[in-house]
């Protein structure tokens, strides 16, 4: 789990999940946020929760404090993430690094 407090996202910097890994984004700030993850997409996976296809990757509506969103990671690369307020503030997040199955 990746978890948005008001300090920022938990746990920072890079996190490797193996290919095919679901990663669940909570937001514990007072605020909502939308999530961006550049580059990554959104197939038909029953795990998908709360995003969809953008622009740069995928990306969820506001989340309300507590909530949560789901995305799963087919393809191994490295997958930066961001967070927005919706007064349009970035806060930057990570990279998933998601690795190929052995």
């Amino acid at each position: 789990m990746v978890a948005l407090t008001d300090r920022g996202f938990l746990p920072a910097g890079e996190i490797r999940v193996p290919a095919m890994a679901t990663v669940v984004f909570q937001n514990r700030t007072q605020n909502a946020v939308a999530i961006t993850v550049l580059g990554a997409e959104c197939p038909a996976c029953d795990t998908v929760l709360g995003f969809s296809a953008a622009l740069e990757g995928a990306r969820t509506e506001a989340l309300p404090p507590g909530s949560i969103a789901s995305l799963c990671f087919h393809e191994p690369g490295h997958y930066p993430f961001t967070a927005t307020t919706a007064g349009g503030s970035v806060r930057q997040g990570g990279t998933l690094r998601v690795e190929a199955s052995r």
